[in-house]
C-alpha cells in the first residue's frame, strides 16, 4: 500500500547543500503568475536529502524536482516545523559530467536532522 503523505516540488536550490547542515537545503518554489500576468513570489521550503552520496550534485540554482513526504517536527522552543523528507529527486537542467538524472535518496545512515 502506497503512502498518503506524497509532495511534489520543482524549484531551485537557494545554496548548496553539505554534509556540515546534514544535507538540508532550501528549495525555491515559483508561485508563477497572478490573473494579470505578474510573477508571485516564492516559497521556500526545507528539504532533507537523507543520502549524502547526493548532496555533491546539489548546487545552489539548480533545477530540480523533489518527490517526498511531509514531516513535522517541535524544535528546541516547541516550535512546530515542517521539512519535506526527499525520497527522489530529479535534476531538470543538462547534465554535467558524471551527474544522473534521477537519484533515490534513500539514507545512507538512518539519521534524520529532526531527531
Amino acid at each position: 500500500m502506497s503512502s498518503i503523505n506524497q509532495v511534489t516540488l520543482i524549484g531551485r536550490l537557494t545554496a548548496d547543500a553539505t554534509v556540515a547542515t546534514k544535507g538540508m537545503f532550501t528549495l525555491a518554489v515559483d508561485e508563477g503568475k497572478d490573473k494579470d500576468g505578474k510573477d508571485r513570489l516564492a516559497d521556500f521550503v526545507p528539504i532533507h536529502c537523507g543520502n549524502e552520496k547526493l548532496i555533491p550534485y546539489l548546487k545552489k540554482g539548480k533545477l530540480i524536482a523533489v518527490s517526498g513526504y511531509v514531516h513535522t517536527y517541535k524544535d528546541k522552543n516547541n516550535m512546530t516545523k515542517v521539512v519535506i523528507g526527499m525520497r527522489q529527486v530529479q535534476f531538470l537542467e543538462k547534465k554535467e559530467a558524471g551527474e544522473s538524472e534521477s537519484a533515490e535518496a534513500t539514507p545512507t545512515n538512518g539519521e534524520t536532522p529532526w531527531e
